[in-house]
């Protein structure tokens, strides 16, 4: 039922009749319900309802009517308050009001109770009647909810403001006091506005139109002065609201953005000092996603590509290469992308100027946020000048490798042609002295034969006188027994005989002693047209030594013409080979001597039967100092110098082997190599 259609109703009645004379159904409506129902007048309760009755813990409406005062029902510290609106509605000063107040009930509980009366007269006397509700629990409800929201509001780590209509600050939280700086005192009389630099006049602007148009605003990001002048970044939201007085205000909601500010304006230096030392890199640096599209480079990568970023930023390598190179770099990205971390390759690749340079890719995979692979990051290292450095380098280190090879094969040589050189002396020194005695020899033999013919002849003329005395002369038989006991008729044969043998060795003396001089050739270091053959032979005199017990020699020379060469180094060459040859027959063996004509040069093959060479040996025989032979049995100088000879008389020499067969070696050269120089000149 209204309450103020029950003040109107009770207002009328009160000219015609006492209020416990109503109708049946009125009370009966009244004394039944659970609100509590009273009438005051002159401090004290005219009525009251049962429900009134029980709301206070009295159990009839009898133990209250005129008994206790109004204010033996009202906690102290509401007894004022309560009696000041009693007397307001009985004065006139207001009709009806509506508060609540802490009662107090008959067992000394304390209750909230809600109130809402009007003035009226009671038997001609001014008096309030009014509704009574029990709001204890909901008094309670909200208490501790007001507790949670006070708590949220003073513990709350955002600044919470609340602002009048003019824009004074009439509540706020401690974190709002604190960003601010300001007294409490202070910030109350600060105007909202104020805190606000000018700049952020459009954003202020655009709060009221927000408020306006929807009663909220946010978020907005502004700055706010504090008391020392310094700008504080903060991000605010609120909205408004209507108090109990009927006010309008609004609530604001803010927060110091101070350290994300920092944090974002440290990040973004950060990105600026990664884009500008990205963009200082000299190397093309590029960037691409899982799909093969480009998200950034730097301006070394925009000359490598030919192309301003803007215009393949977002595309693929499909949308820049031809297929087959596209496919082939996504291939790449692909294996990457496969096994995440790092990938290093070098390729030769065309830059946009149409130039090519040999590069090394570095590539590496970055991860999102949320730790899935975002990408690839991947840097071209331009390697071209290092490559041309290196090669450079290495064409200067095998170029000094060569002359280091000329120069110890210019040193072998050396050392081989001094020892040559020694050992021709001396063959040269011995065949001098050999030929002084063998000259006179030669000549005594020459005068003894011709006194050896004049004594037999004298002989012959005394065996004829012999014959021609008588047998028995003492003189006769005496000579006659000389003769028999010196075999006169075998020394008259036989010392012509010796005579000739003797000449005979004196003449392979004077051949030796020849081909002595011939082999060492001292002083002649000219260029000379030789007889290939008359070479060998002499050599094959020289190593004679060295082959009678090794190997039966068998020549099969062809028609050869004259060569120009030096023939005391090809000498040496054959002597080499020969010697050689020999060493590599065990036991007994043959070594046979091939030569011939091809066009304008001339062959010679030495051929053995020994142990042959094995095939890891073979392409090293020519290297200087290397040798299967002993220690002490060998130099490894021999074929290296007869190979540098030979080069030298613009030929060449090289080598096949059986193992366990034999090996021949076959050298060619040209019969005048002034020609061949020519040739190769002209070339």
């Amino acid at each position: 039922m209204n309450t103020d259609q029950e003040g109107d109703k009770r207002n009328s009645m009160t000219e015609t009749a006492d209020f416990s004379a109503q109708d049946g159904w009125l009370r009966g409506l009244v004394e039944q319900t659970l609100a509590g129902i009273y009438l005051i007048q002159d401090g004290h309760f005219r009525y009251v309802n049962q429900g009134f009755a029980d709301i206070f813990g009295y159990a009839s409406p009898a133990e209250i009517i005129d008994k206790p005062s109004v204010g033996e029902l009202i906690a102290p510290e509401d007894r004022q308050k309560v009696a000041d609106n009693i007397r307001r509605r009985a004065d006139g000063e207001v009709t009806e009001l509506r508060y609540t107040f802490v009662g107090l009930r008959r067992d000394g509980r304390r209750i909230h109770v809600e109130v809402h009366g009007r003035s009226m007269e009671f038997k001609g006397r001014p008096a309030v009647i009014g509704l009574l509700l029990d709001v204890t629990e909901r008094k309670l409800a909200e208490t501790a909810s007001d507790e949670k929201l006070r708590a949220l509001y003073e513990l709350s780590p955002l600044g919470i403001a609340l602002v009048d209509a003019q824009g004074h600050h009439v509540e706020f939280n401690d974190t709002f006091l604190q960003l601010l700086g300001y007294p409490a005192e202070v910030l109350q009389t600060l105007d909202f506005h104020s805190l606000i630099p000018e700049r952020f006049a459009d954003e202020v602007a655009r709060l009221q139109t927000s408020l306006e148009t929807t009663g909220r605003y946010g978020l907005i990001e502004m700055e706010y002065r504090n008391q020392n002048g310094r700008l504080i970044p903060v991000q605010v939201c609120g909205m408004r609201i209507t108090g109990s007085d009927g006010q309008r205000y609004l609530w604001s909601i803010v927060e110091d953005i101070s350290t994300r500010k920092q944090a974002e304006q440290a990040l973004q230096d950060s990105l600026r000092f990664a884009r500008q030392l990205i963009e200082a890199i000299p190397s093309p640096v590029f960037c691409k996603d899982r799909d093969g599209r480009y998200l950034g480079c730097n301006e070394a990568f925009e000359r490598y590509i030919g192309k301003p970023r803007h215009e393949f930023i977002g595309k693929s390598v499909y949308d820049l290469s031809p297929k087959e190179l596209a496919d082939r770099y996504f291939a790449a990205d692909k294996a990457l992308f496969d096994e995440p971390g790092t990938q290093i390759y070098e390729t030769v690749t065309e830059w946009a100027d149409g130039t090519r340079h040999s590069v090394i890719v570095h590539k590496a995979t970055f991860t999102r946020a949320d730790g899935q692979i975002g990408g690839l990051v991947g840097v071209i290292l331009d390697i071209t000048e290092r490559k041309r450095l290196e090669s450079e380098m290495a064409a200067h280190i095998e170029q000094l490798s060569s002359l280091n090879r000329q120069l110890e094969e210019a040193q072998t040589q050396l050392l081989q042609a001094e020892k040559m050189s020694a050992v021709g002396q001396l063959a040269a020194g011995v065949a001098h002295e050999i030929n002084n005695p063998v000259g006179f020899v030669n000549s005594n033999l020459g005068t003894l034969r011709e006194y050896l013919t004049d004594l037999l002849q004298l002989i012959d003329a005394y065996e004829n006188v012999i014959a021609a005395c008588p047998p028995d002369h003492p003189a006769v038989r005496q000579a006659c027994e000389l003769k028999n006991r010196i075999d006169f008729q075998f020394i008259s044969e036989d010392a012509p005989k010796l005579l000739q043998e003797s000449r005979d060795g004196l003449d392979r003396v004077k051949r030796i002693v020849a081909d002595l001089k011939d082999f060492s050739r001292v002083g002649e270091s000219d260029w000379q047209t030789t007889d290939v053959h008359q070479c060998l032979d002499s050599t094959l005199n020289v190593v004679a030594s060295e082959l009678k017990y090794k190997a039966t020699i068998i020549k099969a020379y062809g028609e050869l013409p004259d060569i120009r060469c030096m023939s005391f180094q090809l000498n040496q060459v054959f002597m080499n080979l020969l010697v050689n040859a020999a060493h590599a027959i065990q036991d007994k063996g043959t070594i046979t001597l091939r030569t011939g004509r091809t066009d304008d040069a001339v062959w010679i093959e030495v051929e053995d039967t020994g142990e042959g060479i094995p095939p890891e040996n073979l392409k090293r025989i020519f290297e200087p100092f290397f040798t299967t032979k002993p220690i002490g049995k060998g130099t490894g100088l021999g074929l290296s110098v007869s190979y540098g000879i030979i080069q030298k008389h613009h030929g060449h020499i090289e080598a096949h082997s059986i193992p366990g067969k034999g090996s021949t070696f076959r050298i060619v050269l040209p019969i005048d190599p002034r020609q061949t120089s020519e040739n190769e000149t002209a070339l």
